[in-house]
């Protein structure tokens, strides 16, 4: 069913921080069942990714699989519910994420990022605060630089906050 597929999907980009492009063109043989892992050629910076595969993830691709994906010969794991049974694009996977955010009465402001990538962002936060080091959610993320993992610095006010310093009193001596 569309629930199932559109679950795993958002558990792609939620848990692992997938790129829409990436979830997309998922394929078969990029899940390695026997490692619990998956890997793949990201869309965006064409450099191999292989992150472990979780529990949860695994167990909401399987269900989909066994229980909602039409019966075509198609290697890409997720497929339109409608005909033509194909692959979808990257834009339907921004569509479900703003379809569950209005069936969740989510209210997002206009100039902030409501697709999948903020799904990304989300991990993100998350990973801060769980005090994951910058150079790790890095490769989680699978960005090319360190730099633009550092974005997401500005959304972790909990752990800069950690970071401030007391300002010691200083003594004055006045002589009157």
């Amino acid at each position: 069913s569309k629930e199932r597929r559109d679950y795993a999907m958002l558990l792609l980009a939620a848990r692992l921080g997938f790129r829409s492009s990436d979830i997309v063109n998922l394929k078969f043989e990029n899940i390695n069942w026997e490692k619990s892992e998956i890997s793949i050629i990201q869309q965006k910076t064409k450099k191999t990714l292989t992150l472990p595969l979780l529990n949860d993830v695994g167990e909401a691709i399987i269900n989909y699989v066994k229980n909602g994906r039409p019966n075509v010969q198609d290697s890409h794991i997720f497929i339109r519910e409608n005909k033509p049974y194909t692959c979808m694009s990257s834009g339907s996977l921004f569509t479900i994420v703003d379809e569950y955010l209005k069936r969740a009465n989510i209210k997002v402001p206009a100039n902030h990022r409501h697709g999948p990538h903020a799904l990304r962002h989300s991990l993100a936060t998350l990973l801060l605060e769980d005090n994951i080091p910058i150079s790790t959610i890095k490769e989680i993320l699978a960005h090319k630089s360190v730099e633009t993992t550092k974005i997401y610095l500005k959304i972790a006010e909990k752990q800069l906050l950690k970071c401030a310093l007391d300002v010691p009193a200083i003594a004055t001596n006045r002589a009157s």
